[in-house]
């Protein structure tokens, strides 16, 4: 609904905009007029009404924001304590450069120990072979100083 209206002798047209309308009482009228005549925010009535539906639509989607965030909040905080425990595992699984060349060292150790009681135990274990074979060569050599 659209009126014309004339101000100093001159037609003010109003573009067509859908029209709200409540039912409150007068006093409620009056009181909701008064404050917007007392507040400079606002010029009118209407304006009063139009900022405090948009104020309450506002504040209702920033609580569904605030719902938001602290879902966003909450898998983030998820996400740092996960990584945390990672970094606390990486921590107690990584060594120093002083601490691997002690293991190092001692692997060293260690090993060479092993590989001598190894070759040990294979020169024991066939100790009788090598015998033999020290013997077996011995007489070849007796051979061979017999034949020239």
């Amino acid at each position: 609904m659209c009126t014309t209206t004339t101000y100093s002798g001159i037609i003010h047209a109003c573009v067509s905009k859908p029209q709200v309308h409540i039912s409150v009482s007068e006093e409620k009228k009056e009181r909701w007029k008064e404050y917007a005549e007392k507040n400079p925010q606002h010029d009118n009535l209407s304006q009063l009404i139009r900022f405090a539906v948009e104020q309450e639509i506002y504040d209702a989607e920033g609580e569904l924001n605030t719902e938001r965030l602290e879902d966003t909040q909450q898998e983030i905080l998820s996400e740092i304590e996960e990584l945390d425990r990672s970094v606390r595992a990486l921590d107690n699984s990584v060594v120093t450069t002083e601490e691997f060349n002690e293991f190092e060292n001692s692997f060293e150790m260690v090993l060479d120990t092993l590989l001598d009681r190894y070759i040990t135990g294979l020169v024991n274990d066939n100790l009788h072979y090598i015998e033999e074979i020290y013997k077996d060569v011995h007489k070849i050599k007796e051979k061979l100083k017999i034949g020239k």
